[in-house]
């Protein structure tokens, strides 16, 4: 039983092990072929031919995004419909980094406690008071 080709079929999507051994004209070795399927090497094959799989369609993915790119502006500029147009023109310049963000590095308490009240401050000029009530105590910060 040559199991890179038992691997192959499972990634082809037959997943019978009968089905399996009919696809490599070996119906005899259906057992071994099973007792294979269920083994901690077929999973770690299984595993790795799966990220190699995905690296390989990333990296086909990444030869041609620049047609895709080209496409992507073409349509941008020339199509028809001007809420496409709008649309596309949009995303490329948001991908290209000119679109509003507002990002926080929030990596602390402290920091999270200021970029609220940096964030309220900027929503409503009118103080809040510390407390609804006043005989309340303060509740201790969670590290």
């Amino acid at each position: 039983m040559e199991r890179s080709l038992v691997l192959a079929q499972y990634l082809g999507g037959v997943r019978n092990p009968g089905l399996i051994a009919q696809a490599l004209n070996t119906p005899d070795e259906e057992g071994q072929i099973d007792a294979f399927l269920r083994s901690a090497e077929f999973n770690t094959c299984l595993v790795r031919a799966k990220k190699d799989i995905a690296a390989s369609v990333l990296d086909a993915i990444r030869d041609q995004l620049h047609k895709f790119l080209a496409e992507y502006t073409d349509l941008g500029l020339t199509c028809g419909d001007p809420r496409v147009r709008a649309q596309v023109l949009k995303d490329l310049l948001d991908r290209g980094g000119t679109g509003a963000t507002a990002k926080v590095a929030l990596t602390t308490p402290d920091m999270y406690k200021r970029a609220i009240q940096e964030y309220i401050e900027q929503e409503s000029p009118v103080e809040a008071p510390d407390s609804l009530d006043p005989d309340s105590k303060p509740i201790p910060e969670r590290l």
